[in-house]
């Protein structure tokens, strides 16, 4: 069993990741009308750390997401990554997004290799990754199972293996569990705390379900207002694995919800 404390450099001290620098965004609409979707943001996220970003539909959590994989700029300020600043897409960030975004056409090991053709390794090397990633999300049995025959649940462990074969530095997560049901998401909860103990990723994940945050967050950053802006941050100190009925579970979530309703009054 791995720490659930992000990695120290050494010193005792948490290693940064990305660093967030007054970072804020502005979109024209079609009607030539200026909108403020994030106001000036700033924080850390240490290397190893389970980061959830929580928030009502429109408040920026996403678009801040979107910012630091690099598909859009920011208006004001900048996002670094190892000390490098983000300025465009990279392979070391990765999105997983709610709609798992196989391609039908392929069969399971060959969406997962589809990430590492980047990776200029011979093609067995490549299919070998793969299984490695296959056998970690417990898929080995299904590597040659068409895309069409596996369940829901099954998709978005397949694209959790796409997106973590390449080996990124920070993996991405936009709501992916919302459309399914509730005993594939307690069964995915538990999955995704597992590869984030046995691989040690940087994961930024977001969501609007306060008891999935606490579930699965070591920290949490709550977006709130019009443009959005990062208005309260709960460290989460409960062992892991951690259950999303469990008591404290419950009781973190519901901290959470009078936060965001204190926001809104």
């Amino acid at each position: 069993m791995t720490s659930d404390t992000p990695q120290s450099n050494g010193n005792g001290m948490a290693e940064v990741t990305l660093v967030v620098d007054g970072v804020s965004k502005t979109f024209e609409t079609n009607m030539q009308k200026t909108v403020a979707a994030l106001a000036p943001v700033s924080m850390q996220i240490n290397k190893g750390e389970f980061v959830v970003f929580v928030g009502p539909s429109g408040c920026g959590k996403s678009t801040m997401l979107n910012l630091i994989a690099g598909f859009t700029q920011p208006t004001t300020g900048k996002i670094l990554l190892d000390g490098k600043e983000v300025t465009k897409p990279g392979r070391d960030r990765l999105m997983m997004f709610q709609e798992h975004g196989l391609f039908p056409w392929l069969n399971v090991i060959d969406n997962v290799c589809y990430g590492l053709k980047r990776k200029l390794l011979h093609p067995r090397a490549r299919r070998e990754k793969a299984r490695s990633y296959l056998r970690l999300m417990h898929l080995e049995e299904y590597e040659k199972a068409n895309i069409h025959e596996l369940s829901g649940g099954m998709k978005q462990r397949v694209a959790l293996a796409r997106a973590l074969a390449p080996d990124p530095r920070l993996l991405l997560i936009d709501e992916p569990f919302s459309a399914l049901d509730t005993v594939v998401r307690l069964e995915l909860y538990a999955e995704l705390q597992r590869i984030h103990q046995e691989t040690h990723k940087t994961i930024i994940f977001v969501t609007h379900e306060m008891q999935e945050a606490a579930c699965l967050g070591d920290r949490v950053m709550m977006f709130s207002g019009s443009p959005g802006a990062v208005v309260h941050e709960l460290k989460i100190d409960l062992p892991r694995p951690r259950n999303f009925t469990d008591p404290q579970v419950q009781a973190h979530a519901q901290d959470l919800i009078s936060r965001l309703q204190e926001n809104r009054s």
